[in-house]
């Protein structure tokens, strides 16, 4: 997300870079804000309405600036769906069910 390979607490340090500090603030301001909503309010409904209005104000915000979700997962603000993921799921699920009913098929032979 902030471009920044942190694999030591030495290189934490480049996190205090402007760069990476902006795109790292929203994930800590939403962080910090969760925490108060979850915090100060007993209702189910605390958390749904938190993390619907998150994302909300980023797509507003985006809409003000008048940048397109493709330029925000240029500038590396949003990161690209992985699409080869969900189908290597949905593989193994099916492959999962193809095995499992070929046993039973197999069980139910004997």
């Amino acid at each position: 997300m902030t471009g920044v390979n942190v694999d030591s607490p030495q290189t934490w340090l480049q996190l205090l870079q402007w760069d990476p500090a902006m795109k790292l603030a929203p994930a800590v301001v939403s962080t910090l804000l969760l925490m108060l909503i979850m915090s100060r309010f007993r209702s189910p409904w605390a958390l749904p309405a938190v993390l619907i209005f998150i994302p909300g104000v980023f797509f507003v915000v985006l809409a003000c600036l008048h940048k397109s979700l493709a330029q925000a997962q240029d500038g590396g603000w949003v990161a690209r769906p992985q699409a080869s993921l969900a189908y290597m799921m949905l593989d193994d699920v099916c492959h999962s069910v193809r095995s499992t009913a070929q046993e039973a098929w197999n069980s139910c032979a004997v």
